[in-house]
């Protein structure tokens, strides 16, 4: 037709190319990014490698002494004394503000969460108050726990959470 020029195809070709492999960069690259970081949440590990006093102390109706020792290979113990100055049971009530790292500090309310008696804690860290107990001398299979002085003696520590399938990697408090 004689609107068309030489060299018109040749532009065309070369504006719809460069779109083209733009979009095939940019995917290539956030594929390699995300394979290269995997995933940013899934099944998950909680270790457990430094325990510090809460900024909130809360009620302290529960104090625990905040010492783990590194026992190597990924295993720390937990020998310091705990206090429960309540029963644990049904009116038993525990409010976890937990904090991920991230931008150079602490971001409060990353996860919340309200125990609302100690039924509602088993149901979470049935392994974790079986353990501690037990090597503290004061074997429990269900509530309520009792108050008193405990001493875990070598307690491996490990937290296993039930009930929360995934979460978002990361480092919290």
């Amino acid at each position: 037709p004689a609107w068309r020029q030489i060299g018109e195809p040749h532009i065309i070709l070369h504006i719809m190319v460069i779109p083209a492999s733009l979009l095939m960069c940019i995917l290539g690259t956030a594929i390699i990014w995300v394979d290269s970081f995997g995933p940013s949440a899934g099944p998950f590990d909680i270790e457990l490698k430094q325990m510090e006093q809460c900024e909130d102390q809360g009620t302290k109706q529960i104090v625990l002494t905040p010492k783990i020792n590194n026992a190597g290979q990924g295993k720390y113990i937990y020998n310091s004394p705990f206090w429960i100055g309540v029963p644990v049971d049904e009116h038993f009530k525990v409010y976890v503000d937990v904090q991920q790292w991230g931008n150079g500090g602490y971001r409060p309310r990353a996860f919340e969460y309200t125990v609302k008696n100690c039924e509602d804690a088993w149901k979470l860290l049935p392994d974790l108050i079986q353990g501690v107990m037990k090597s503290a001398g004061h074997p429990v299979e269900k509530c309520p726990i009792q108050p008193g002085n405990f001493t875990p003696n070598n307690w491996e520590v490990e937290v296993k959470v039930k009930n929360i399938p995934t979460m978002i990697y990361g480092k919290y408090r």
